[in-house]
């Protein structure tokens, strides 16, 4: 028996083609074998979603509110977020998780098995496995690991979905690990999947226009506005620059924080050297990776970022916080410069050295996109590690059905 028809639980799902809500989800199950037939339920938004151009794959939005308060989930940051910065949300998550578990539920019952994504997809999904006796996979993304090592609900969630999981993926070794230490008991569940990339961005060119020729660095960052992502320890980063005429940085994303942002940039007087380009379509990423001179990640906590190993593919020199998630892909000197997060001078000396070498950006982006390639993250090799997990507990389930 193999798998042919899968079903994907997720909070996060682009619903439309500007959408950029788990993007990677989409990604993934898009370069999956094309004979697998996909059902995609995911919680609905304020807009409809619109139908996917790939015949084998079914989106099932599921409505918890009226559709003008269907605000948990895909905007910037995610449901954490939402509960946040909007506190009369959280009378929503009983309709919501109810709502999840009976589309999950109804769905389920003809599917061979059930991807879950998040912890909390792999609670819900894990009790519809056990009545319809269908192997249940969680891949774990790293925000709902990094609130288990704080907050003791969230550790018992991701304990409950430890259990009720047959497979259980990590997007990162660093994830792995703490989750084999933290559960040895269910150590034999665990083991890694890392996110792939897209083709396109090892096709770009390796060398890039000479900064210092055009008289600014170009530097990139992406990723929602909100806190844990840091964009404020950039510009406070420029601001210390002897020279900040020099650089000019793009943020591109949206979210709550960004008048807080634009304030910080009129206060600092660099309104003529921060752009923000809003919320960009994902096939946009491409091409500001490859108009940018150098990526910049500030994150306060991550899993294993997408967009860190986009800039890597695109061969940009990358800096970053040195957190879990990061140092796993970023060898300092390398790959990479690494920073203490909370020290925006010891950031800013490493936006001055790019700004200044360019045969140091030329080394880091060439070695970045090197290790891209010795280890594999294109998204069909990421997809067929899936396929064959699909297919080897669909095979344990049969034989156990038999039995």
């Amino acid at each position: 028996m193999s798998a042919r028809r899968l079903l994907v639980l997720t909070t996060s799902y682009p619903l439309t083609p500007q959408s950029c809500s788990g993007i990677f989800v989409r990604r993934m199950i898009e370069h999956l074998p094309r004979d697998l037939h996909i059902t995609v339920v995911a919680p609905a938004a304020r807009t409809d979603a619109v139908p996917s151009d790939r015949s084998n794959i079914v989106v099932r939005p599921f409505r918890y509110a009226p559709k003008p308060m269907q605000v948990l989930a895909h905007e910037p940051g995610g449901i954490p977020v939402a509960l946040r910065s909007r506190r009369w949300t959280r009378v929503l998550l009983p309709a919501f998780l109810l709502s999840m578990l009976v589309s999950c539920f109804r769905h389920a019952r003809r599917a061979d098995v059930i991807h879950a994504n998040w912890s909390i997809c792999g609670c819900v999904a894990g009790v519809v496995g056990i009545v319809w006796r269908i192997p249940v996979i969680t891949t774990l993304h790293g925000e709902d690991v990094t609130r288990a090592r704080h907050r003791a609900l969230d550790r018992a969630v991701l304990s409950l979905c430890l259990k009720l999981s047959d497979r259980v993926v990590a997007v990162s070794p660093a994830i792995e690990s703490w989750l084999r230490e933290r559960y040895p008991g269910l150590a034999h569940k665990i083991q890694t999947v890392g996110n792939g990339i897209e083709d396109e961005l090892l096709a770009l060119p390796l060398d890039r226009p000479d900064a210092t020729a055009s008289g600014r660095l170009r530097l990139l960052t992406v990723g929602s506005l909100i806190p844990r992502k840091g964009i404020n320890r950039i510009i406070e980063a420029i601001g210390h620059l002897p020279n900040p005429r020099r650089v000019r940085l793009t943020v591109a994303g949206s979210g709550p924080e960004l008048a807080a942002l634009e304030q910080l940039v009129e206060t600092l007087r660099l309104g003529d050297d921060i752009e923000f380009v809003g919320a960009v379509e994902p096939r946009m990423v491409v091409d500001l990776l490859a108009k940018a001179d150098a990526f910049v990640l500030a994150s306060h906590s991550e899993g294993r970022p997408s967009v860190v190993l986009e800039a890597m593919a695109a061969a940009l020199p990358v800096i970053a916080t040195d957190i879990d998630g990061v140092r796993d892909i970023v060898e300092h000197e390398s790959t990479g410069l690494l920073y203490d997060g909370d020290d925006t001078f010891h950031l800013a000396g490493h936006i001055s050295r790019l700004r200044e070498s360019g045969e140091l950006r030329r080394r880091l982006g060439a070695t970045a996109r090197r290790r891209i390639v010795q280890w594999g993250l294109l998204w069909d090799n990421t997809s067929q590690q899936y396929a064959s997990l699909y297919r080897a507990l669909s095979v344990e389930t049969g034989a156990k059905k038999k039995a």
